[in-house]
């Protein structure tokens, strides 16, 4: 089976990334892929990888913490 490309356009289309400055942040801190070159100012990335990668992520967001209550002085 031949692996599509994905180019950013359809990174966003897919709702993976947002902006170029945010598939960037990905790249550099999140451990995303980093594709690969298929044109001087083209990068592509296969469906695999991008599958990979969204597997690997946490499905569930850490809670906030419960905030504190202030203790009264009760006299």
């Amino acid at each position: 089976m031949i692996d599509k490309f994905l180019r950013f356009r359809e990174l966003k289309e897919r709702g993976i990334v947002k902006n170029r400055v945010t598939l960037h942040n990905r790249i550099k801190h999140q451990g995303f892929p980093e594709g690969r070159k298929i044109g001087p100012n083209t990068r592509a990335w296969t469906e695999t990888e991008i599958a990979e990668w969204l597997a690997s992520r946490p499905t569930d967001r850490k809670p906030w913490p419960t905030p504190r209550r202030e203790k009264t002085d009760a006299a």
